[in-house]
Parts: structure tokens; sequence; C-alpha cells
């Protein structure tokens, strides 16, 4: 077995890990049997199929996966469903992908003979493996007609609906009304994805299934399969599947069906307007994990759970009594949902939880991401002006708020002047944000800075006080390794930069020409930079490193590119040089933005960037600022695409947690809006 292992070059191969000469050890494990052999093909997972990624070495271990698909001792079938989903494009990702599938597709004839083999798995997992490859359709019919067992027929139903889409309608359109529970769910997932409708009584039939069937994972494209069918489905079969679960007897089906309801709401922006106000009888359901799926429910739906404010403001009600559970509770979802609403029904549940323990990490919303509204500020003034909303805990609670409202909270200066001695660091952290320097707060900012470093509040003291020492203390920390995370945002050290001299040592040290292992150590050597620009006013010996952070790419790329905008004014001739390789970041989706800001404001005219900024925008990770910088350079060129973005259905996810997938794009959907009127203005 395995004739020809050694016979492959591996140390010049990749997987995962880097150098794929522990491969043909891995494999030989694998065929062993036993526990070696279940450890060896979980490695073997990891190194060649990380989180999905394939690579050269995977192309190169396909042939002798075959092999133990067909002769290992035992776990042949989770050999073959590996085999299947290195070729299914919604399970493999990366570089190597079309070398990979084209290997399996190359090994399809040695999987046919699978399909009458004893071991049902196999069977079941070969017809998703040949379907995945592209294989004739004819040796998955033969199959068809003459199998009995049902999880093997479904995995058929899904191969051929892939493979013969046409001959397969009828097959699957009985099927999905009469067969077996998981063959019946199977043709319907069929049905769905080939955009096939579904015959009467299937939507009853279907249902009727649910708690019944599986499956299986690799035929799957969401976490649940019932998601699959909610997501994949048009608005009037959604519609009426989601009726027929919510009034189901079983508990977990009206479950899914919230829970699939959100999935589909995060796929597509019509789908909460639309479908939300059919959960409403659910929060009176009896099942109590039904009730919380569907706070949960209207915490992913964006703006459309507005009009379940006030249901939402009785279970936030409740919140003190269960805000010292470690669970994410329905409580706090519901407070969180009243955040982004703007809705003020959470501040008096909040306020009472912190009174009584004062620790807020769990309520992120707090610190960054509620967006500001009239309700929710007037009451936060209101509060901070009562007598009773004065304790320490609450006004630091409000303060915090107002806060990362930034300069709309301007307003409120004096209620929090007024509130500083109950809780002076948090008010004057939030005065500082506000854009207010009092200096009354020097004292608090004093004490935080030395207490933490914390840059932000170093240059705060600098600013009222002229004293450099903190900031000083603070940048020494970040460059010494004393913090080892720099600031996220670029800090503006120029009024402070002569002062910075004693710090140019422990700068150069980190300016070394050529870019740190790690994305923190590269942070830092933009820092250094800046540290240097800013204390000489000669940023020419930073800058062969922050080319070289430049081309490393990644994030700290895009810190690199910050400064060479800032740059760009003062010491344009020096930096001019780091245009071809901004050029180079403009591919990179964690620099695309920063790059094409470097790049304008070294003269590159607007309507060449348009193209990458717009990619951007959908882009994962890496479009936050996009839309603002083709406003800010009047690239008109853009309208057409942006309207387009802000018109389709389809929604952009990013980043973030899953929870907030809906609200971002609807953020996202207010700014492509805006931008287009600005733009059209011009």
């Amino acid at each position: 077995m395995l004739d020809g292992l050694d016979d492959v070059a591996w140390s010049e191969l990749r997987h995962a890990y880097g150098a794929a000469g522990d491969v043909p050890g891995l494999l030989r494990r694998a065929a062993s049997g036993g526990d070696a052999a279940e450890e060896a093909l979980s490695e073997i997972f990891g190194c060649l199929f990380h989180q999905g990624t394939v690579y050269t070495a995977t192309a190169a271990a396909v042939p002798f996966l075959t092999e133990l698909a067909r002769s290992a001792p035992e776990r042949r079938s989770e050999f073959v469903w590996l085999l299947g989903m290195l070729a299914d494009p919604h399970h493999a990702h990366g570089s190597a992908f079309d070398a990979v599938k084209a290997a399996v597709s190359a090994n399809a004839g040695a999987l046919i003979p699978l399909l009458g083999d004893a071991d049902p798995q196999v069977r079941a997992a070969a017809a998703y493996a040949l379907a995945q490859c592209g294989a004739p359709p004819a040796p998955l019919w033969d199959r068809r007609a003459a199998e009995e067992d049902a999880e093997v027929r479904a995995s058929l139903a899904f191969a051929l609906g892939l493979l013969d889409p046409a001959r397969a309608v009828e097959d699957l359109s009985r099927a999905v009304v009469h067969a077996p529970p998981v063959e019946r769910v199977a043709a319907a997932l069929a049905l769905t994805r080939n955009g096939e409708a579904w015959p009467d009584g299937a939507a009853a039939a279907v249902v009727g299934a649910m708690d019944d069937a599986e499956v299986e994972y690799a035929w799957q494209r969401h976490a649940d399969w019932t998601d699959d069918l909610l997501v994949e489905t048009d608005d009037a079969l959604a519609t009426t599947l989601l009726r027929q679960m919510f009034t189901a007897p079983s508990t977990q089906v009206r479950r899914a069906g919230v829970w699939g309801m959100t999935v589909r709401g995060q796929a597509r922006r019509t789908t909460p307007a639309l479908l939300l106000p059919l959960v409403r009888p659910l929060l009176d359901d009896p099942d109590e994990g039904v009730r919380g799926e569907v706070i949960g429910a209207l915490r992913r739906s964006g703006r459309a759970s507005a009009r379940f404010a006030d249901e939402l403001r009785t279970v936030a009600a409740r919140y003190p009594r269960t805000a010292h559970q470690v669970a994410i509770t329905p409580e706090l979802k519901a407070v969180e949902t009243l955040m982004l609403l703007g809705d003020p029904g959470w501040i008096d549940p909040v306020c009472s939880a912190v009174a009584a323990a004062p620790d807020t990490r769990r309520i992120r919303l707090l610190h960054q991401g509620m967006p500001w509204s009239r309700r929710a500020f007037d009451e936060v003034r209101r509060r901070l002006a009562a007598p009773a909303g004065r304790d320490a805990a609450t006004v630091s609670v409000l303060a915090t708020v107002l806060g990362q409202w930034g300069s709309d909270s301007a307003p409120a200066v004096p209620e929090l002047l007024a509130v500083l001695p109950h809780a002076g660091e948090a008010v004057s952290r939030a005065l500082s944000r506000i854009g207010h320097a009092a200096p009354e707060t020097e004292p608090y900012l004093r004490a935080f800075a030395e207490r933490t470093g914390d840059l932000e509040a170093a240059l705060d003291v600098w600013r009222m006080t002229g004293d450099a020492r903190l900031p000083i203390e603070a940048l020494n920390r970040l460059l010494t390794g004393e913090r080892v995370q720099p600031p996220r945002d670029s800090p503006d050290l120029g009024d402070v930069g002569p002062h910075l001299l004693p710090l140019v040592p422990a700068a150069r040290h980190h300016l070394t020409g050529a870019a740190a292992a790690t994305y923190p150590q590269r942070d830092v050597q933009v820092l250094a930079a800046r540290v240097l620009s800013a204390a000489t006013g000669d940023p020419a010996p930073a800058l062969p490193t922050v080319r070289a952070v430049l081309e490393a790419g990644g994030t700290s790329a895009s810190g690199a590119a910050g400064l060479v905008t800032d740059l760009a004014t003062t010491f344009r001739t020096g930096v001019g040089d780091l245009e071809p390789v901004l050029r180079g970041r403009l591919d990179d989706r964690w620099s695309t933005v920063a790059a094409a800001r470097a790049l304008w404001r070294l003269g590159t005219p607007p309507a060449e960037l348009v193209a990458p900024l717009i990619a951007a925008i959908p882009a994962p990770y890496g479009g936050r600022g996009a839309v603002a910088l083709l406003v800010d350079m009047g690239a008109v060129d853009a309208v057409a695409d942006l309207d387009r973005l802000a018109r389709r259905d389809e929604r952009i996810v990013t980043s973030g947690i899953d929870d907030d997938i809906v609200w971002q794009d609807e953020r996202l959907q207010d700014r492509l809006r805006e931008a287009v009127v600005a733009l059209r203005e011009l």
C-alpha cells in the first residue's frame, strides 16, 4: 500500500504548518489502523485541509488518500468524505484549490466502485465525492435503482441533483413528498439548489420530517441543513415553511425555524422586514428556550426589530436579575438590541445592574458600537443630572457611553463636569473623547496614564500642561515591550515631537530595514518610525523599514501606509519613492484603503483608485473607510457602483461578531446612500 509515496518531493511542498516533509509518515500511520490511524487522520485534516484551506501538499496527497479510501483497514468512509470536501468549493478554498480539485477528479475512476461497497457510509460518501468531481451520472443512477439504505439514497439524491439536474427533477419531486425523512429533506434541498418548484404537499412533508432527518455535514452549506433550506428558498416558500415550523408541535423545529430565519436575514436585506413579524406569537411560546431564541433573533435582525420595542423593554427590565450570569442571556440580548435601536429602555436596567456589580465588560456596546440617538442621549443627560444617578458606577457607565459618541455628546459637557467628582477617570476620558479639554480633568487623566500607560490620556495631559513626561513614558513602554500592542489608531505626535528626542535610540532599535516577524512587532516598527519622524523632523532613516513593512502586507502595512499619508505633505520627495509598493498594496484587503489614501495624497488621480476601493467595500475585513475616502476624493466615477452596493439584496458581510452582521450592513447601506448623495452634488 502507498507505493510511490517516497518518490514525491514532500519537503518542497507546503501545508498549513510549513514544509510537508511529515506527510508520508502521517499517511502511513493512517493506513495502520487503531488509535494511531485516528490520530493521523485528525492531523491530516489539520495540515492538508486546515479550516478549509488546501495547499500544494494536499494535491500531491490525493492519490494516496484515494488508495486509503479503497484499502485502509478502517475509517475508509472518512477518507472518501475528505476527498469530496477537498473538491467542494463550499468547503475548500485557497490558491491551490483548482489543483486539488483536478487531482480528485483525476482519481474519480477509482471511487466509482465504492458505490457498491458493503459499508453504506462508504457508498454515501462515494456519491458525494463523485458529484464534486463532475463524474458521469450513469453509475449513480444505477446505484440509486438498487439502493435500499435511506442515508445512501439521500446522498445519491443530492449527487444526482448536482450531476443530472434535468433528469433528476421527477425523481426528486416524488421523493420530497413520499420518501423517508432523510431522503425527503435531501430531495427538498436538491430541488431548491436547482431552482425547481416544489410539488404540492412538499412543504408540510419536509417540516414533518425535520425531527427525524439529519443531513451529512459535507452536503451542508450552513451550520444546519434547515438553515440551508431557509436561506436558499424564495420568499414565498420561506414564508410557508416558517409559518409551519413556528406552529409545529416540536420545540426543536420551532427553534430551528427562528434561527434559520435570522440566518436568511444575514444573507438577504429584505428578509427581516418581511419575515420577522411571523415570530410574534412565539414570544408567548410555552417553551422558555423558544422565547429566548426569539429575543436572540431580534438581536440579530437589525432595525426591523424596532416593532418589538415594547417586548424588548419588558425582557430588558429583568436584566438586573441575570446580569451576574456568565451565559449570554435573553435579557442581555434585549439590552443590546435596545442600545442598537437607540431606544433608552436599556438605561434603567443597566444602571440598576452596575450599581450592584460595577463590572461592565460583558456589555460590549457600552464601550463601542452603540449608535447615537436623540432619545438615548437625552435620557443619559437626564440620568446624570438626577441626584439618584450620581453613584460612581452609574456615572462611569453613562460617561463611557457619552465618550464613545464623541462630539455628538458636546451638549452634555455641563452634566459631565457636574459629576466629575463621582467618577473622575471615566468622566475625564469621556470629556477628552468629546473634545473638551477641561483643566479640572488633568489630575484624573494623569493618574490614569501613570497607572496604565495609556498614550491617549498621556497626550491629553501634555496638551493641557506641556508636561511631556507621560507621553515619553507611555511611548517608551510601547517601544521597549512593556506594553506589547500599540494603539490601533495612529497617534498624533506632532506638537510633542521635539520632546521625544530621548526616545530616538529606542526607536532606532526597531528600524532595521526589514519587516519584523509578527504583526505586533511590525506595528511597533511603524510607531518607532512615527517617533523618529516627530522627534527629529527627518523621517528618511525610517523609510527603509516603512517600505519593508509595506512590502510584507497585512494589517501592519495599513499602519505604514497611514504614516506615508501623514508625511505626504511635509516630506513628499522622500515618501514619493514608495508609490510602487503602495500600488502593490491595493490588492491586499488589509491595506487597500490606507494605501489608496496615501497614493491620493501623493497625487494619484482619484479615478485610478475607484476600482480597488469599490472592490474593498464588500471584501472581508478590508473595506473600512473605503466609502469615506471615495467621498473625500470627490470620486464621482464611483457613484454607480456605490448605488449598486446600496441597492442590492445580498448582504455585505465583512467582519465583526455574528450578532452584528445585519446592523453593520445597515450602517454600511446608510454610508453608501449618503456617499451617493454627496458625490452627486459635486
